[in-house]
């Protein structure tokens, strides 16, 4: 699977498992996503955080800013947030595909 398929699986994944906590947030992460979609690293890192600042066990924030970490190529970083996520959700598709 490519590096893009498992990113797209890893999106669809998280936009279902969105936790609650208030519309800002939603926003944000959607915005984020957006980002990430245009290829936008720098702002969806940003937002990304900004989530994971406000909710830090946001499941889909953390594994798109791995993501968004494995496209900048900032690898420790990446498996860093990645090996977080999966402490949180082991079995989550999206996450075992990265």
């Amino acid at each position: 699977m490519t590096v893009a398929a498992a990113l797209f699986v890893a999106l669809a994944c998280a936009a279902q498992q969105t936790p609650g906590g208030g519309s800002r947030l939603e926003q944000t992460f959607r915005q984020s996503v957006d980002a990430l979609a245009r290829q936008d690293l720098a702002a969806a890192e940003r937002g990304f955080r900004l989530v994971l600042k406000q909710s830090p066990n946001h499941g889909g924030g953390l594994g798109n800013l791995g993501g968004v970490y494995a496209r900048m190529n900032r690898v420790r970083d990446s498996i860093g947030v990645y090996t977080r996520a999966l402490k949180l959700a082991p079995n989550e598709p999206g996450l075992l595909l990265n």
